[in-house]
């Protein structure tokens, strides 16, 4: 229901009310393409995340990664056919509150920029035609079971296995995040979304494991492989992305611990959730 106001002294207002019409949708919003509310107004984090009280054990971790988040680095250099995400395109850290912690050797809250960072080991590659594109990949280290959720709002692409040459990634999770930019969460322990569903912020997509090659412990440790893509190519039968371009995650939002941005994301970073 609508309710029109104009001033009744005038024909003018008449004429503009006599000459609306309304037509019903034909599809839902998010045929639309228009950008999520969730995603420009993140001030607060979503209704099921919750800021623990108790403080990480380490506070001086915590005011290091607070320096290297709060304002932006420059990035000396990008290799060749690699990109940079959009800055006006939101980004967020992909796990829970609750993550890591007893035990672990992290502050409940917080993961880590690696052990695998950008170029380093499997994180290979900015444009190549015919395979993975990872050089800007990051390993999160995580307990198994903890909470992913997807870097930001978009729509499931994949969820799954992987399979053929993309088989050690395990479990997986492709989302398309919109104007030609992929994610790609890998080494899952279970998923919790399926093919063409919308994903919000606080979507939980699946948990943390150290799942490849079709079983949950092929690798030594749990961690999230996180991957950003642009103009990718998906093989819909395997689960892989090749071609395109590897993308960096840049002006990453965290929203524990104060909240703020990281920008461009130092090897091994303390990342708070």
């Amino acid at each position: 229901m609508y309710r029109i106001f104009y001033n009744t002294e005038s024909n003018l207002g008449l004429d503009i009310i006599q000459g609306l019409n309304f037509i019903l949708p034909q599809g839902d919003l998010s045929s639309l393409g228009l950008r999520q509310a969730e995603d420009a107004l993140y001030d607060a984090p979503p209704w099921d995340w919750q800021i623990d009280s108790q403080k990480p054990a380490d506070e001086s971790l915590m005011g290091e990664s607070r320096r290297q988040g709060s304002s932006p680095q420059p990035q000396a250099y990008t290799p060749p056919g690699c990109v940079d995400f959009p800055t006006w395109k939101f980004l967020q850290t992909q796990w829970a509150w609750n993550a890591n912690g007893g035990g672990t050797g992290l502050p409940r809250g917080w993961s880590t920029a690696g052990p695998s960072y950008f170029h380093e080991r499997f994180h290979k590659g900015c444009n190549r035609p015919t395979r993975l594109n990872d050089y800007y990949a990051l390993d999160h280290p995580l307990k198994e079971w903890d909470i992913v959720y997807p870097p930001a709002s978009g729509t499931v692409l994949y969820a799954g296995w992987a399979g053929g040459g993309w088989a050690s990634l395990g479990r997986v999770v492709i989302i398309d995040l919109g104007g030609g930019y992929w994610a790609m969460a890998a080494h899952l322990r279970g998923i919790n979304v399926h093919v063409g569903q919308h994903v919000w912020l606080s979507t939980v997509i699946g948990w943390a494991g150290r799942s490849g090659h079709y079983q949950d412990n092929y690798w030594p440790s749990v961690h999230l492989h996180q991957g950003l893509y642009k103009d990718a190519h998906l093989a819909s039968w395997a689960g892989g992305i090749y071609g395109g371009h590897s993308a960096q995650p840049v002006k990453v939002h965290y929203f524990g611990n104060g909240g703020g941005d990281y920008w461009y994301i130092q090897p091994r970073q303390l990342m708070s959730w």
